[in-house]
């Protein structure tokens, strides 16, 4: 038969080694959601629970209720258990879960600056400019072409036709230029198309400050910037920007969202989808039970975790019911009786 010494001993060590490994995965279990209380709590529930093993075992031993000490230990183990649960878990799915809200939330941003874009180069005041401007250029390209024409130089009819052209573009006649005749030198005619060239396109970028479009095209380039930024999860992850990634994708989204109704009609006002900066936060014990119990992304990592950060209380206390029960032929110490001065009896 095992020596009662050696059998209360071992209980001894499953008790501290078990306490000791709770108390670990409760700091930090606690750790995110209770800062620096987190050392308070955790004291708290090491010694319910090292109280809660010893009488459990000692009152297996005397035959008393079970009820007090189970009770203590379960008002612990219930923390513990949650704490523990909540450190493994995160142990276990903490990459896998940044991966998922940020590809799931980047799709939103995405898509959101994607239809924003379109929207705003669907604007008719851009789209008039836009066009104004390709044609513009193709004028003044035909023109170039024209009055340097190795047989007809300088500015003839068809010259003064694409000046015509021009100012209809423009809608509104070109600053009175003087017109370098046929046959005039090449000096002449380089600085005519250079002053032509200078003033069109100051006029049309007149056109364009009254339409907003400069305004336009510069949030349309920080989007594409964005979007360019922000091109995949694992590149994100790569660089170890993490889950703060996602308050840089909330704060532009609102931001884009907010300039582009500045440009854009009441009736094709835009609406980005609510990118929330919380989500994911494995850390924090609320949304460890929500993704482990409520979402279930891997329901055998829940069960894993939730199995280990209970095992590890229920050990000395499985420990102490078995080794200590009626069957182990262990007996609680005798009481002393004493009768008369200095004589002991058993």
């Amino acid at each position: 038969m095992v020596s009662t010494n050696i059998i209360t001993t071992l209980n001894y060590v499953m008790v501290v080694i078990s306490v000791g490994i709770s108390t670990y995965l409760s700091y930090g279990g606690f750790k995110s959601s209770f800062g620096g209380l987190s050392l308070a709590f955790v004291a708290i529930l090491a010694i319910m629970l090292f109280s809660a093993d010893l009488l459990i075992q000692k009152n297996r031993v005397a035959k008393r209720s079970l009820l007090p000490p189970f009770l203590l230990f379960g008002l612990a183990a219930f923390f513990s258990g949650i704490s523990n649960y909540n450190y493994l878990y995160t142990m276990f799915m903490e990459n896998d879960v940044i991966e998922q809200t940020l590809s799931k939330e980047l799709d939103h941003f995405r898509s959101s600056l994607t239809d924003t874009r379109t929207k705003l180069q669907k604007l008719d005041s851009y789209i008039m400019i836009e066009s104004k401007r390709i044609e513009l250029d193709r004028e003044l390209a035909r023109l170039d072409t024209q009055i340097f024409d190795d047989l007809r130089p300088g500015c003839g009819e068809r010259c003064r036709e694409h000046l015509r052209n021009i100012e209809g573009i423009l809608g509104k006649p070109l600053t009175d230029l003087a017109l370098p005749g046929p046959g005039s030198n090449k000096q002449v005619m380089e600085k005519f198309i250079d002053r032509v060239r200078t003033f069109a396109l100051t006029d049309l970028k007149q056109l364009s400050q009254s339409a907003q479009v400069p305004e336009i095209d510069q949030l349309i380039k920080d989007i594409d910037k964005l979007l360019l930024e922000f091109d995949a999860t694992q590149s994100l992850i790569a660089e170890r920007m993490g889950l703060s990634t996602l308050q840089v994708l909330s704060k532009e989204s609102k931001n884009i969202e907010r300039r582009a109704n500045s440009f854009l009609p009441n009736k094709d006002n835009v609406t980005h989808a609510e990118i929330d900066p919380t989500l994911g936060r494995l850390g924090e014990i609320v949304y460890s039970l929500e993704n482990g119990f409520i979402s279930r992304p891997n329901l055998g990592a829940t069960i894993m975790a939730l199995i280990l950060g209970l095992i590890v209380d229920l050990f000395p206390v499985i420990f102490a019911l078995v080794a200590f029960g009626p069957e182990s032929g262990i007996q609680p110490d005798k009481p002393t009786r004493r009768r008369g001065p200095g004589i002991v009896l058993d």
